[in-house]
Order: structure tokens, then C-alpha cells, then sequence
């Protein structure tokens, strides 16, 4: 049986500091979000044009970043009981604009705290993570390190 002290911190993170690891862990959060949003994996609604077109999201994500989202899933609204947000101003090209500058801007956030997060030990792992999942900002302040 494993006690507390058996626990290796350094082998659960590839011997990576826990700092460096939850920075990591955030953008690879914000990566996946976007692209399982993309893929309709896990949704919990679905956005509705006025061109008929439809997106899926997270009320999480939306609500988060909309105090109108945020009202509306709170309440007894048809938009909570169904899942389905029908916004008639606004057309499919418009909407998936917005959508994907909402997803970016949490990506933008996870990279500028792993940039915040950067020392002279971790820069070399951080410009080949950011390399690898094309992070400009991370991988240019990494390089400068």
C-alpha cells in the first residue's frame, strides 16, 4: 500500500515543477476546450443564428464571459431547461467570429501566465512546449530567457 511519502511528485509531472506543471496543465486546458467545442464533444447547448446555422459551447465558457449568458442559465429560463440559445441579431459568420475570439482569448491567457511562470530553469521546456503547440508570445519570451 502507498503512503503519503511514496508519492513522487517529480514522476507524476515528468520532473517538472508543480508550478510549471498547472501553468501546462491550464494552456493544454484552453487548447482542448477550444478544439472538443470545435468537435461538439461534451457541449451543453447550442447557439442558434438567424441564418439557421448552429454552434455548440459551454454554458461554463459563455457564462463566464457574458453577464447575459450568465443571467440566463441561472434562471428559469427556456434557454436553460433546453439548452438552446436562439440569438436572431446576429448571423453565423458574425457569431463564430466572436466564439472564436472568446476560446482565444482563454488560450492568450494560459500562455501569458506560463510567460509569467518562466525562469532560467524551465525556459528551455517551456520554448519546446510552446514550439510544439505554437504559442508565439510564450515561445519568443522563452527564447529570450
Amino acid at each position: 500500500m502507498l503512503k503519503r511519502n511514496d508519492w513522487n511528485i517529480d514522476l507524476m509531472f515528468h520532473t517538472t515543477t508543480v508550478n510549471e506543471a498547472t501553468t501546462r496543465s491550464h494552456t493544454s486546458f484552453c487548447s482542448n476546450l477550444a478544439n472538443m467545442r470545435t468537435a461538439e464533444v461534451l457541449t451543453d447547448c447550442t447557439l442558434l443564428t438567424n441564418d439557421g446555422k448552429e454552434f455548440p459551447a459551454y454554458r461554463i465558457v459563455l457564462a463566464a464571459q457574458s453577464d447575459v449568458f450568465s443571467a440566463m442559465f441561472q434562471h428559469d429560463t427556456l434557454e436553460k431547461k433546453t439548452g438552446r440559445c436562439e440569438i436572431k441579431d446576429i448571423n453565423s459568420d458574425t457569431l463564430g467570429i466572436v466564439l472564436d475570439f472568446v476560446y482565444q482569448c482563454l488560450r492568450d491567457l494560459c500562455e501569458k501566465a506560463m510567460a509569467a511562470s518562466l525562469t532560467v530553469e524551465n525556459a528551455l521546456d517551456m520554448l519546446v512546449f510552446a514550439k510544439n503547440r505554437q504559442l508565439v508570445f510564450l515561445k519568443t519570451k522563452a527564447a529570450c530567457r
